[in-house]
C-alpha cells in the first residue's frame, strides 16, 4: 500500500513539474534583437505605454501610502455623473484602472523601471536587478550599455511631465501631448458624453520620478519584441521544453512496470473503460484541449490573456488566472501523453489478453456467447418442454433473420421481393417462420423423447455401476449414445476385473499375514521351549547337546526366513542395489551344481544336463543370479521325488539366454497358479520346512535384472524357466 502511494505521488509530481516548467518557459529565453526597436516611428504608441506604466506605478505608490480611493484622488469636478442608466462615472473609472492593469502588464513586459516618491524617497519600486537610479544619476556606462533606450519621466506636484536622460530632447514633446485625462476620456468615454467630459478632470501622477529602460535583450514573447521588430512567432524554446518534458515522461513510464501502474488510481479505474469508449473520450479530450489551449497559449504568449478574461466579464482576474489556466492545460496535455504511453505499454506487455478483456467487440462477443450458451444448455434429465421451446425460439429467429436478409439483399440489387409494402412482407415472413417453428418443435419433441429415453437407460446403468453392480451391461441400441454405451460397458468390465484383483490381493495379504505369523512362530516357539528345557540343571550332557543342536537349526531357519523376507521386500520397494558385470551363465550354473552335488546324491536325484560346454555372457549381478540358481537347486532337493531325474537345459538365441529346470514333485501341487507369490507352497498342508519365499525371491531377482521368470506345472512335472537378456558383443 505504501509503495502504491509513493508511486502515485511520484507520477503526479512529474505532471505538476512538467506543467510548471512548460509555463515558465514562455519567456525564459531572451535574445538580442536583430536591430534596435523601431521606437522613433512609434512615438505615440510607445508614449502611451510609458504613460500607462507611470500611472500604474503611481497607483501602486498611492496604495502603499494607504490611499485606496483612487477615484477621488485622480478625478475632480462633477464626479457624481452617470455615463448611462445605472453605470456611474466612478464605476467607469474603476473599470478603466482594471483595463490599464491588464493591458499595460502585457505591453510593458520586458521594460525595466525604477519609481520613487519625491516627497518620501523610501517609497519606491523596481523590477530590475541592477540599480537603475544609481546608474542614471552617475551615468554608469557599464550598466547603461545594456540598454538601447532609457529616460527619466518626472512628474511635479501639479502633474506636469518633464524628461531627463538620453531621450529627453526627442521625446519630451510626445509626453506633453499625453495625459491621464486624455487616456481616460479618449479610450473610455464617447463623444455623446460631452457634458461629462467637460465637467471632469483626471490629473496625472504627481511628485514622482519614473526611470524607464528598454534592454537590448528582450523576452521572445514580449509585446515590444513582437510588435516593434516584426517577431510574432511563438518561441522555439517552448517547443524544446515540451519535447524534453515528453521525453522525461516517456522514460519514466517505460521504466515503471505496467503491472504496478495498473493497480493505482486513476489508472485502475480508467483501464476498466473499454478501449472503444476510451478512444472516444481521448479524442474528445484532445479536441477540447487543442481548441481551448491553442487560444489560451496564443493569448498568454502575446500577453493579452488578462484582456481576454476582462472581455468575458471577469475584470481583474486575468493576472491570477493566466498561470493557473496554463499550468492546468499543460497538466492535462501531459496526462493524456501518460495515458497514451500506459495503454501502448499495456497492449505490448499483456498482448491478446489485454485486448480481449478491454476491447468492446470482444466484450460483446463474450456476452453473446454466454447468452447463446445459456440458451442451448439443457438437462436431458428434466425440463424437456423447455428444451423444445428453446429450439423453437432459436429456429424462428434464425429463419426470420434469413428471410429479412434475403429481402434486404434483393432490394439492394434491384430484385425486390415485395411489390406493395414492407409491412406485408414482414407479416408473411413471420407467418412462414411461425409455421416452420411449429413443425420443428413437433419433430424436436419426437426426437427428444427418444434421446431422453436412451439417456435414462444410460443414466440408470451408470447408477448401477456406482453401486457396485457390474453385471448390468447395456445391450440395446442407444442411437446417439452408442459410443458412450460402449465406453460404459468397458468401464463396467474394467471395474469388475479390478474388483476381482483387489479381492484376490486382499485375500493374499490376509494369507501372507497368517503365513508370516505361522512361519515365524514355529521356530520361535521351538527356540523358547528348548531354552526353558536347558534351564533344567538335571539334564545330561547328551540331552544338552541335543537341545543345542535343535536350537541351532531353528535359529538358522528363523534367520533364513527373515533374510528372505527382507530380500523380497527390498526388491518390491525398489531399494535393492545391483552391481552388474559380464557374467558367464554356464560357469555360474556349473558352480552351483557342484556345491549341491552331494544333496542331489543324498536325495537319489539323477541330474541330466542338456547344454554345450561354452561361455554364455550376460550382463548381470553375480550375487543375485547365484541366489536364483541356488534357490532353484535347493527347491528341487526339498520337493523333488526321490529316485527321479532332474533336467537342466540352456538355450541360447541371438538376444536371450533361456535356463530351464524340470523335476517330478514328491507331493501333489494344489495351488500351482500362485507359486511365485510370497509364503506360497505347493502343498497346502505346509508339512515341509520351506518358507514359501524361494520362488518369490527368484522371480524378484530375475525381473529386477530385466529378465523373465515362469513356473509351469503339468501334473507332477514342475518346470521353471529363466530368461535373461544376452550381452551383445558389439555393445
Amino acid at each position: 500500500m505504501k509503495n502504491k502511494r509513493i508511486l502515485k505521488i511520484f507520477l503526479f509530481s512529474i505532471l505538476i513539474v512538467a506543467s510548471l516548467v512548460t509555463y515558465l518557459s514562455y519567456g525564459v529565453k531572451e535574445k538580442t534583437t536583430t536591430s534596435s526597436l523601431n521606437l522613433e516611428n512609434n512615438k505615440s504608441d510607445f508614449t502611451n505605454i510609458l504613460m500607462e506604466k507611470s500611472i500604474m506605478l503611481d497607483v501602486k505608490i498611492q496604495r502603499r501610502k494607504g490611499d485606496y480611493d483612487l477615484f477621488n484622488h485622480y478625478v475632480s469636478g462633477d464626479i457624481d455623473g452617470e455615463i448611462n442608466d445605472g453605470y456611474s462615472l466612478k464605476s467607469a473609472f474603476k473599470d478603466f484602472i482594471m483595463y490599464l492593469e491588464d493591458n499595460n502588464s502585457r505591453e510593458s513586459r520586458g521594460i525595466q523601471y525604477y519609481v520613487y516618491d519625491k516627497s518620501d524617497e523610501k517609497i519606491c519600486f523596481t523590477n530590475s536587478k541592477k540599480n537603475l537610479r544609481k546608474a542614471f544619476e552617475s551615468n554608469d556606462k557599464n550598466i547603461l550599455k545594456n540598454y538601447q533606450w532609457y529616460t527619466t519621466i518626472d512628474f511635479d506636484e501639479n502633474g506636469n511631465v518633464s524628461l531627463q536622460g538620453s531621450k529627453s530632447n526627442d521625446w519630451e514633446g510626445s509626453f506633453y501631448n499625453t495625459s491621464f485625462d486624455q487616456l481616460f476620456k479618449n479610450d473610455y468615454l464617447d463623444e455623446e458624453e460631452n457634458d461629462i467630459i467637460n465637467n471632469i478632470t483626471v490629473k496625472n501622477p504627481t511628485n514622482i520620478k519614473v526611470l524607464i529602460a528598454v534592454p537590448k535583450k528582450l523576452p521572445t514573447n514580449s509585446y515590444l519584441e513582437q510588435n516593434y521588430t516584426n517577431q510574432v512567432s511563438i518561441s522555439d524554446t517552448l517547443m524544446t521544453y515540451v519535447f524534453v518534458c515528453i521525453a522525461v515522461l516517456v522514460v519514466c513510464m517505460l521504466l515503471i512496470p505496467v503491472r504496478k501502474v495498473i493497480d493505482i488510481e486513476p489508472f485502475k479505474t480508467v483501464v476498466n473503460i473499454k478501449l472503444f469508449f476510451m478512444f472516444i473520450i481521448y479524442f474528445i479530450a484532445t479536441a477540447l484541449w487543442l481548441t481551448v489551449m491553442t487560444e489560451v497559449l496564443r493569448e498568454s504568449w502575446s500577453g493579452t490573456f488578462a484582456w481576454m478574461i476582462r472581455e468575458k466579464g471577469m475584470a481583474g482576474a486575468g493576472v491570477a488566472l493566466e498561470p493557473l489556466v496554463n499550468i492546468f492545460g499543460w497538466f492535462v496535455f501531459y496526462a493524456l501523453i501518460m495515458y497514451f504511453i500506459f495503454y501502448i505499454k499495456s497492449i505490448l506487455v499483456f498482448g491478446k489478453d489485454f485486448l480481449k478483456k478491454h476491447t468492446l467487440i470482444c466484450s460483446i462477443y463474450r456476452s453473446f456467447k454466454e447468452e447463446i450458451k445459456s440458451l442451448v444448455q439443457f438437462d436431458l434429465k428434466n425440463q424437456s418442454g423447455n428444451i423444445v421451446l428453446k429450439i423453437g425460439i432459436m429456429s424462428g429467429i434464425f429463419i426470420e433473420g434469413i428471410l429479412l436478409f434475403i429481402s434486404f439483399f434483393m432490394s439492394v440489387t434491384g430484385m425486390g421481393v415485395y411489390y406493395y409494402s414492407i409491412r406485408v412482407y414482414v407479416v408473411l415472413t413471420c407467418l412462414v417462420s411461425f409455421v416452420a417453428v411449429i413443425i420443428i418443435m413437433l419433430i424436436s419433441k419426437k426426437m427428444l423423447t427418444q434421446v431422453t429415453n436412451d439417456y435414462q437407460i444410460l443414466l440408470q446403468s451408470a447408477h448401477h455401476l456406482s453401486q457396485g453392480e457390474f453385471n448390468d451391461k447395456i445391450n440395446q441400441d442407444l442411437g446417439l449414445f452408442n459410443s458412450l454405451k460402449d465406453e460404459l460397458n468397458c468401464i463396467n468390465d474394467g471395474f469388475k476385473d479390478a474388483v476381482s484383483k483387489e479381492v484376490a490381493s486382499q485375500k493374499m495379504k490376509t494369507e501372507l499375514i497368517s503365513n508370516v505369523s505361522h512361519d515365524l512362530k514355529t521356530p520361535l516357539t521351538s527356540i523358547i521351549s528348548y531354552i526353558d528345557l536347558l534351564k533344567n540343571e538335571d539334564l545330561s550332557k547328551e540331552q544338552q547337546d541335543e537341545y543345542i543342536d535343535i536350537l541351532d537349526r531353528n535359529t538358522k531357519r528363523l534367520k533364513t526366513l527373515i533374510e528372505d523376507l527382507f530380500e523380497v521386500s527390498k526388491v518390491n520397494s525398489g531399494n535393492i542395489q545391483l552391481n552388474p558385470i559380464d557374467l558367464d551363465i554356464h560357469a555360474l550354473l556349473q558352480q552351483v551344481l557342484f556345491e549341491y552335488q552331494e544333496q542331489f546324491e543324498h536325495h537319489h536325484l539323477n541330474l541330466k544336463n542338456d547344454y554345450e560346454n561354452k561361455k554364455i555372457i550376460c550382463h548381470l549381478d553375480s550375487e543375485k543370479t547365484y541366489r536364483v540358481l541356488e534357490n532353484l537347486c535347493q527347491n528341487i532337493c526339498k520337493y523333488a521325488l526321490e529316485y527321479t531325474r532332474v533336467y537342466l537345459q540352456i538355450v541360447e538365441t541371438n538376444q536371450q539366454v533361456i535356463v530351464v529346470f524340470k523335476n517330478i514333485s514328491a507331493h501333489e501341487i494344489s495351488n500351482s497358479d500362485d507359486l511365485t507369490e510370497r509364503f506360497v507352497q505347493g502343498d497346502t498342508s505346509r508339512k515341509s520346512e520351506g518358507s514359501g519365499l524361494g520362488l518369490a525371491i527368484c522371480k524378484s531377482f530375475v525381473e529386477v535384472q530385466g529378465g523373465t521368470f515362469e513356473v509351469n506345472v503339468d501334473g507332477d512335472l514342475f518346470k521353471t524357466t529363466i530368461i535373461f537378456p544376452k550381452k551383445i558383443e558389439n555393445d
